[in-house]
């Protein structure tokens, strides 16, 4: 009796509910899909829909989403397979088997005076969204962001692998003629094509530049204090062992096993006539990646061949300071996001144009210290004109460095460390920037040489030799660069005999 019943009620479900089920939803699968839709205030307008409910499959020949506060996407030819009905009906999420467009366009703008309160804070509700494979044939984006920066590319997916909850674990996307105008910096990052396979786990670029729009003269107009203006190029850079299999993954995020940035030309400039900007304090270097909101880890990154130059103007001088990195090659170690463990970094560069800089980092992140060491092989003095003569009216006149190494340990207040400069005959003279005469001040040179006991030489056989002390205490509100730089000064002044500050 109770196997006839069973059979009975299995009878009615299986050829009366579940078909009775189906059909309802097939008849009103518009309107679970408008009402889904209308929840995140998007209209669609479509034409040329059909939907399969047996199959779970949807058709559509175009269609257009708007949200009269963010913009519209518009596609042609979409083809949707395997409907997750469950997600979709019930939890709000969308998981499908396929999605492939001919194509797709999407043109966003988000200016802070458009958006409601409800849309700029964060969703009550997590969304999830999933497609075992994604097709778009050709794709555009064209995005406003709240600042008036812009962002425009076309693209091309095939086969893409993704799910929100995870990440993505197969498929390509190509990237073409990225245009990104930064409104805030008036500068443009500009890319030629951008490219990721995770099929063959590589991620690459090819000619990357960042450049600012305005001359030194109108960046200075335009922001009236102390501000770097970048001039970056990047002929390709390639990504090998790239994964987004764990993307969402709080622990491991975007992983990348090796990255190699060849030739990059990197030209800075900053206006030190003007005023020292009023701005909180910046971490450094260990702290700011780890920082990063996104988890990633990179096993190994390297630039190779790269150029550096930095100027800067400052008063009194017309014509600007530079120093210069030529030939710099640099590997990095273990730069990730996701973990506390120590980054390394070996680099090697050309300085001012003959010294062979060697140079060694452990990074930390706070409040571990973080250590330096190197040395710098033996170049004129004279080299050094480049940036003292504009920044302190300081020309050497003649010497020769024998050998320098330094080490130094710091934290984010204070670098402590040791130095040994060798060098010998050092003559300098203090000098009008402009006309490279003595003036006035021309009896500072023996002041100085008076006053801080400065020696002509330093060789380690004589019994006056003087090992330097590296002491600095740091302006957090100043990039880690700088702090370097100043730790490094400080053990020069010292081996030189000037260990107090000029004015």
């Amino acid at each position: 009796m109770n196997k006839k019943r069973s059979r009975i009620v299995f009878s009615i479900y299986f050829f009366v509910v579940i078909p009775g089920l189906f059909i309802l939803a097939e008849n009103n699968i518009g309107y679970f899909i408008d009402r889904q839709l209308s929840k995140q205030n998007v209209v669609a307008e479509s034409t040329g829909a059909d939907f399969d409910l047996w199959s779970r499959s949807v058709s559509i020949d175009k269609v257009k989403l708007t949200n009269p506060m963010l913009g519209q996407v518009t596609c042609t030819n979409l083809r949707i397979s395997k409907i997750g009905l469950v997600s979709l009906l019930v939890s709000g999420g969308f998981h499908a088997q396929s999605i492939a467009v001919d194509s797709l366009f999407i043109d966003i703008d988000v200016l802070a005076d458009t958006l409601p309160i409800d849309t700029m804070s964060a969703s009550k509700r997590k969304v999830t969204f999933g497609v075992g494979r994604l097709d778009i044939g050709y794709g555009m984006l064209d995005f406003i962001d709240q600042d008036s920066s812009r962002l425009t590319f076309g693209f091309h997916v095939d086969s893409l692998q993704y799910d929100s909850k995870v990440g993505a674990s197969q498929g390509s996307v190509v990237i073409r003629k990225a245009v990104f105008d930064l409104a805030k910096d008036f500068s443009t990052i500009r890319a030629d094509s951008i490219a990721m396979n995770l099929d063959q786990g590589v991620f690459s670029g090819n000619t990357i530049a960042w450049e600012s729009n305005l001359t030194r003269r109108e960046f200075s107009k335009k922001f009236p204090y102390q501000k770097g203006q970048f001039h970056l190029v990047i002929p390709s850079f390639t990504m090998n062992g790239f994964s987004l299999q764990a993307l969402h993954d709080d622990a491991k995020g975007i992983k990348c096993q090796r990255m190699v940035v060849d030739t990059f030309n990197l030209k800075s400039y900053k206006d030190k006539r003007q005023p020292f900007p009023d701005r909180a304090n910046i971490p450094l270097l260990a702290d700011m990646i780890k920082s990063v909101p996104v988890k990633f880890g990179v096993d190994t990154l390297q630039l190779v061949n790269a150029y550096i130059q930095h100027q800067e103007s400052f008063p009194g001088a017309s014509l600007p300071g530079s120093v210069s990195f030529a030939r710099l090659y640099a590997t990095f170690y273990n730069v990730s996001s996701a973990n506390d463990d120590t980054m390394i970094l070996d680099a090697q560069a050309t300085v001012l144009g003959e010294g062979k800089l060697k140079a060694h980092f452990e990074l930390n992140p706070s409040p571990k210290s973080s250590h330096v060491s190197g040395t710098l092989s033996p170049m004129s003095l004279t080299r050094a004109n480049q940036m003292t003569i504009a920044a302190a009216g300081l020309d050497v006149e003649k010497g020769m460095l024998k050998h320098m190494d330094f080490n130094f340990d710091y934290d984010n207040d204070r670098s402590t460390g040791k130095m040994n400069m060798h060098y010998d005959d050092l003559s300098f003279q203090i000098i009008d920037p402009d006309t490279g005469e003595q003036n006035a001040k021309q009896g500072i040179t023996t002041l100085i040489a008076n006053t801080f006991i400065v020696k002509d030489s330093n060789l380690p056989d004589k019994n006056n030799y003087r090992v330097g002390s590296i002491s600095f205490a740091r302006d957090k509100k100043k990039a880690v660069f700088g702090y370097w730089w100043r730790s490094v000064l400080s053990g020069i002044k010292t081996s030189v005999g000037v260990d107090k500050e000029l004015s």
